[in-house]
């Protein structure tokens, strides 16, 4: 009698893909056709990254995979300029950008979902599916009744396919700065459902009716190659049995015994010549190693965003080459290594054969049942049958038993992108006094700007012109130290360094770059903040919390904004860092007076982000005069004496006169109110004398009557200096 091969009965039975079947699954029979499997099966590389190879074969996804995907359709690099200013009477820079439309095929079947997205290695899009550089994204399941993808029709035309059945993704117009300007080694983690499981059923749906799932693999890709490759690459971490009957073939797991194992019958008992060695018909032998054990296993880990790992099996290394497993698989390390230390159990216990002779067979018994045996423990599989004169040889391999599956396994250390939702943008339009750099006519104003989280990349500001964003021309956004006072600041005669005055402040974000100085250091302008409208220095910066701080030693009123520090600043006014950070605008697109509605997007805004600023003109007209003087005379005559001061002068050196920066000396001296007073004087010193007629009309007059003095600047008006109020 002749021995059936599992691939003589696959081929009976199921045709030619159930001799594959037969002949491949397990590698438990017919050794010679199947071969060793040490090279057989998809290999576990490096990560593949997008190609766009005609006619490369497109993966099948179980679970979730990180795939390369291949470019079906790109436009060319479409470039971009914009020409900055770099201030009046310097020369304009002009900067290009380059973005590029494409689409790229995932998968030949209709998949769930498309996930993060990986470009050179970075993320490109999270797992909340925020895209972190410019363009959009569009995914295609590949479903049966999805229409092609917009763009595509636009650029192909009437014949645009859809591309039914192959899951695709497309980007628009994306922004290749990040990247060299060329189109990014992309791959992307894709999934088939949301179970992250793969099942047998979903491997070789035809031959089994089984839903056994693979509980350790979380994902696989089925490259396009053989199903004897993939089964194979499978059987080898994971046993798989072969069930061959009437109505067709059947794949189980060969290491996952049924809950109703059959029992065999009891074996046949003889006294002829032709018994075995035993003296009986069964025989039970341990086969010599012929292979070292499996102990290590190469996959692909789900904690290492789908990177290749090792995983080696617990136990004391034998000498001589280690041999090394290779599933390309998605798992995590825990359930790599329990599968390791299972898979070096099965190469132990295989070994135990039973060779044994039953005078009746159960029909829905065959090669590849997992059964029990009398007399002995445990469960065995039956790998051969051959049907004798007086009964059914059976040819059994031991099923090992299942190891711990607690096994604790460390991933490796990964520094991994980070991965946060990109943050909207705040900002503010401020106006500040002249630093004595650049003209002295310009508007010196400024956009501060930063995003409401930690993952924010900048943002372009615009201004709005008729109904439309107009480029500013300033480049991106920086970010910068954006917060507000959480006490109240009381006023401050701005007179003299206030050592143990202190106020306190919350950021928008996480560790601001706030330092302490020294008394020189402020002297040197250094540590500014804008609260309000008002510029204040600090000397000391105290952390309470990463966005909670204390500022003490204060000087109040910089700048000549000393008529600001006068008035009391309430919790949740506006707090600006004044450093490199902060972004010039270009005073030749902004008003000369009155104000201008900006504009900021970044990449996490669904609208721009507006902002108002109002030219007020703080910083081309002189600050207030100071040291105000009043002298009654022996004759009844008064004298208005005060010093006058200059743009862009933020410190008092000794022994220098002040430069004028203005086209001409005047002022404006009045009585009454600053807006609409009473009487007014000019004069082209800093002092003002009046007659006794003038003085004893002015006292009988405007009796209580504030005199102020305003110097006039080639722009425009500084703030009133209080002299005296008339007693």
């Amino acid at each position: 009698m002749a021995t059936l091969l599992l691939s003589t009965v696959g081929t009976a039975f199921g045709g030619p893909i159930g001799g594959a079947i037969g002949a491949l699954v397990g590698q438990q029979i017919d050794g010679a056709i199947v071969g060793s499997g040490t090279n057989e099966g998809p290999r576990i590389n490096d990560l593949a990254v997008t190609t766009s190879t005609y006619g490369q074969a497109m993966p099948r996804i179980f679970g979730s995979m990180r795939v390369p995907g291949s470019i079906i359709w790109s436009t060319d690099l479409q470039e971009s300029s914009e020409t900055s200013s770099n201030g009046k009477g310097q020369p304009k820079t002009t900067s290009y950008s380059y973005s590029i439309s494409f689409a790229v095929a995932l998968a030949s079947q209709q998949i769930a979902r498309v996930g993060r997205i990986w470009a050179d290695g970075n993320l490109l899009r999270g797992a909340n599916g925020d895209l972190k550089a410019g363009g959009q994204f569009r995914f295609y399941n590949g479903d049966g009744d999805q229409a092609p993808d917009p763009l595509l029709a636009s650029a192909i035309g009437e014949t645009c396919p859809a591309y039914r059945g192959l899951a695709y993704a497309v980007f628009e117009d994306l922004q290749l700065g990040d990247f060299g300007n060329r189109i990014p080694a992309l791959t992307f983690e894709v999934s088939s459902d949301s179970s992250n499981q793969v099942s047998l059923k979903e491997l070789v749906p035809f031959a089994t009716d089984q839903s056994d799932v693979l509980p350790q693999i979380e994902g696989f890709a089925d490259n396009g190659r053989s199903l004897r490759s993939t089964l194979s690459s499978i059987d080898n971490v994971f046993p798989l049995s072969c069930i061959t009957a009437l109505d067709g073939v059947t794949i189980q797991r060969a290491d996952m015994p049924p809950v109703d194992a059959p029992t065999l019958p009891q074996a046949i008992k003889n006294n002829e010549d032709n018994v075995g060695r035993n003296g009986g018909t069964q025989e039970r032998t341990r086969l010599a190693s012929t292979t070292p054990e499996p102990r290590a296993l190469r996959y692909f880990d789900t904690d290492r965003d789908f990177q290749a790992s090792v995983q080696r099996a617990i136990g004391i290394t034998t000498a001589g080459r280690e041999v090394m497993l290779e599933l390309p698989a998605a798992m995590k390390a825990a359930n790599a290594r329990n599968a390791c230390n299972q898979q070096t159990l099965n190469t132990v216990w295989q070994r135990d054969q039973l060779s044994l002779s039953i005078a009746e067979l159960d029909a829905a018994i065959s090669p590849g049942s997992i059964v029990k045996v009398p007399e002995y423990s445990g469960y065995w599989l039956i790998k051969s049958w051959e049907w004798m004169e007086r009964g059914v040889e059976l040819s059994l391999e031991r099923v090992p038993p299942k190891v711990d599956s607690d096994t604790a396994a460390s991933p490796g250390l990964i520094n991994g992108p980070i991965d946060e939702l990109l943050s909207q943008t705040r900002f503010f339009a401020f106006e500040l006094p002249w630093d004595g750099i650049g003209a002295p006519g310009d508007p010196l104003v400024f956009a501060a700007a930063t995003g409401t989280g930690a993952n924010w990349a900048g943002a372009s500001l615009y201004i709005e012109h008729d109904n439309a964003l107009l480029p500013m021309g300033n480049g991106d956004l920086q970010r910068s130290m954006i917060g507000e006072i959480t006490t109240e600041l009381h006023p401050s005669s701005a007179t003299y360094f206030e050592e143990h005055a202190s106020l306190l402040i919350s950021t928008i974000n996480e560790d601001a770059p706030l330092s302490s100085t020294t008394i020189n250091g402020l002297a040197n302008g250094e540590n500014r903040i804008l609260i309000g409208d008002e510029v204040v220095q600090f000397l000391c910066v105290e952390p309470i919390d990463p966005t909670h701080w204390r500022l003490s030693g204060l000087l109040r009123g910089r700048g000549g904004t000393e008529h600001l520090a006068a008035q009391t600043h309430p919790a949740g006014t506006r707090a600006i860092l004044i450093n490199d950070a902060i972004s010039p605008l270009d005073s030749n697109l902004l008003p000369s007076s009155g104000a201008a509605q900006l504009a900021a997007i970044g990449l996490g805004d669904e609208a721009p982000v507006s902002a108002t600023i109002n030219v007020t003109g703080v910083s081309r007209v002189p600050p207030s005069p100071v040291h105000p003087k009043f002298d009654v005379k022996s004759d009844g005559s008064w004298l208005f004496c005060w010093t006058r001061r200059s743009r862009g002068q933020w410190r008092w050196p000794d022994s220098i006169e002040t430069p004028l920066v203005e086209e001409s000396e005047n002022y404006l001296v009045g009585c009454g109110p600053v807006d609409d007073p009473h009487v007014t004087w000019q004069t082209t010193e800093p002092q003002l004398a009046l007659s006794p007629a003038q003085a004893l009309a002015l006292h009988t007059d405007h009796f209580e009557e504030k005199i102020w003095v305003r110097q006039i600047g080639t722009l425009g008006l500084s703030p009133a200096l209080l002299i005296t109020t008339i007693h």
